[in-house]
């Protein structure tokens, strides 16, 4: 942790997304991952985040994002009516 909450990487998003993406975590954009749990709003375009940022979802990911959110929501689905 730093004091202003972010550190300085260099290396390719690719592969912290590769690590991070069991966690629940979304890649919206080229130069974005999100946490799912850390959202307070998908829209078409952008994402809000429990802190306020807005997020911009890229054209190319937004497909992906909404499977995504169809996805989670089915397996919320499922796992409340089953208790999973």
């Amino acid at each position: 942790m730093t004091l202003n909450n972010e550190d300085n990487f260099y290396g390719k998003i690719q592969d912290v997304y590769e690590t991070v993406a069991k966690y629940q975590f979304i890649k919206i954009h080229r130069s974005y991952i999100v946490n799912y749990i850390h959202t307070t709003l998908f829209k078409y375009d952008e994402v809000i985040m429990t802190n306020g940022v807005q997020l911009p979802i890229s054209q190319a990911k937004r497909k992906e994002v909404k499977d995504y959110l169809c996805l989670g929501m089915w397996n919320k689905y499922w796992n409340d009516q089953y208790n999973i």
